[in-house]
């Protein structure tokens, strides 16, 4: 009875430990009641294109880390009103405050969103038919403004050079000697 005892005992320790591993692994595994939603983040809100509402059907693209989501703007919403659910598929995850650019057909809207992980954001988005900008090359200002201004100084010393070449006659094309004297140097300076 003792050995039945004992390896009682050790079947009950076995069981918890048991029980204990096997809900671990259960948690970890497990969904809430919603499956992945809580890994989805949604965005509504007023859609403006050129500062007029857009008819329905327009389409409204979220675009983060290369992937695109896109929805059109149906009358169930209201005119002109849009919803969108950023849902990462399979293997994707986005870290919380990840931006979010959003496009109305394809036109780049100035409001930018970020990615929450089961929230809704009301957020409004305005473009212009006109891609934005944004902004130009400075860098590319300054060096095109350095090789100009390099051209015209060389321009303005050629010109100096051939206007003083005149000036003590000699020709810019032809052979020049230097003069063997140094009053012959005064000499051809002052005429």
């Amino acid at each position: 009875m003792s050995s039945w005892r004992r390896w009682n005992k050790y079947a009950v320790a076995y069981f918890v430990i048991l029980a204990c591993l096997l809900s671990a692994v259960l948690a970890g595994c497990s969904y809430d009641s919603n499956g992945e939603d809580s890994a989805a983040c949604q965005f509504m809100g007023a859609v403006m294109l050129d500062g007029t509402a857009v008819a329905d059907g327009t389409v409204i693209t979220a675009v983060i880390e290369g992937d695109e989501y896109s929805t059109t703007t149906p009358t169930i919403y209201g005119p002109s009103r849009y919803c969108l659910t950023v849902q990462p598929s399979n293997g994707r995850h986005y870290q919380d405050g990840t931006r979010i650019i959003f496009q109305i057909d394809g036109h780049t809207v100035e409001q930018l969103g970020a990615f929450v992980a089961g929230s809704t954001t009301e957020l409004d988005i305005t473009a212009a038919q006109v891609p934005i900008t944004s902004g130009y090359n400075m860098w590319a200002f300054i060096v095109a403004g350095v090789v100009l201004l390099l051209c015209l100084g060389i321009i303005c010393f050629l010109f100096y050079m051939d206007a003083m070449l005149k000036k003590l006659g000699i020709p810019a094309t032809e052979s020049v000697n230097a003069p063997r004297t140094s009053t012959a140097v005064i000499d051809l300076y002052l005429k």
